[in-house]
């Protein structure tokens, strides 16, 4: 029986948070960067990421906001699709 239903990638989609304070080595990203640099103010990608790729940061998102670790309730302003 698979017991893995959550894609590998799906843990990491909370990468941008990490990139706001790449060098912290006590947490993931701290107070202080959350405010400085978040939300994203601009997400350009193809239509896979709406629906794959987006769902799990926004949902990541959700769970950073509502344990209280960042103080914006959506990752990203403005989403921007190419292609078709």
């Amino acid at each position: 029986r698979e017991t893995n239903t959550m894609p590998q990638w799906a843990g990491s989609c909370w990468y941008y948070f990490r990139y706001t304070d790449n060098m912290n080595s006590e947490a993931a990203f701290s107070p202080k960067a959350d405010e400085d640099w978040m939300p994203v103010d601009l997400y350009i990608g193809g239509a896979e990421h709406a629906v794959l790729h987006l769902l799990y940061a926004r949902f990541w998102h959700q769970v950073l906001f509502d344990l209280g670790f960042t103080k914006h309730p959506e990752p990203f302003q403005k989403l921007v699709h190419q292609g078709m």
